[in-house]
């Protein structure tokens, strides 16, 4: 409410000094958001990366080494 009370007060030069300030701090924050979510796109993208990597290489191993049956499995020694 400050603002509004000196924007009542202030002379014609001073409100124009205070929109033309608000005008660049509005766009420095939009330029600020814009980064961060360019930044937070390419995280997101980069995660979905790694899952489907993953993915593919859990499928591609278990085609390419079919489980063996259970009588061919290396028996395990028991410790003593």
């Amino acid at each position: 409410m400050d603002n509004v009370a000196y924007l009542l007060t202030c002379s014609d030069t001073s409100r124009d000094a205070f929109v033309l300030a608000k005008l660049d701090q509005s766009a420095k924050l939009r330029k600020e958001i814009g980064r961060l979510l360019n930044e937070w796109i390419e995280a997101e993208a980069l995660a979905m990366l790694g899952d489907m990597i993953r993915e593919i290489q859990h499928t591609t191993v278990a085609v390419q080494q079919p489980a063996l049956p259970d009588f061919l499995q290396p028996r395990l020694r028991q410790p003593r």
